[in-house]
């Protein structure tokens, strides 16, 4: 009898492995491939400004002359930027919706913010823009970083 139970079990054994289920899995695989240009830009520096104690509402420009009551400027420029290629649309430069870039007070919410305005790039790719600085603004420190993007 031992004999016989002894051979059963080996034979179920042997069945539930010879039976095994097999399964098959099917993945798809998808990749979309787009060409990128590396572009790298210096800073768009508005320097350091001196103003009037209560000044105007004063305007700082890149290329030309301060406005309002801003007494001097020092270290400014513009930004320079490497690796645009010919035909490019810049997308954010002259546009109202997305072309202003403005420093809200986290501190001071509803009072007026300094705001970076008429963004433009020149044929060298140089980018200038004028800074508006608010009536009665503190003394402060600003950076900032602005993201555009580049369409051919």
């Amino acid at each position: 009898m031992r004999k016989y139970f002894l051979l059963s079990a080996v034979a179920l054994l042997a069945a539930n492995n010879a039976n095994a289920d097999n399964s098959s899995i099917t993945v798809e695989a998808h990749a979309k491939i787009e060409h990128v240009s590396e572009i790298t830009c210096s800073p768009l520096d508005f320097g350091t400004i001196y103003l009037k104690k209560n000044n105007v509402e004063s305007i700082v420009h890149l290329n030309d002359t301060p406005e309002g009551d801003v007494v001097h400027v020092s270290g400014n420029s513009p930004s320079r930027c490497e690796g645009i290629e010919d035909g490019a649309t810049i997308i954010g430069f002259n546009d109202d919706s997305e072309g202003v870039y403005c420093y809200a007070d986290a501190f001071n919410p509803d009072e007026e913010a300094l705001c970076i305005r008429n963004i433009r790039m020149n044929f060298e790719d140089y980018i200038f823009a004028d800074l508006y600085i608010p009536a009665n603004f503190p003394e402060a420190t600003f950076d900032t970083t602005i993201q555009f993007t580049i369409a051919y």
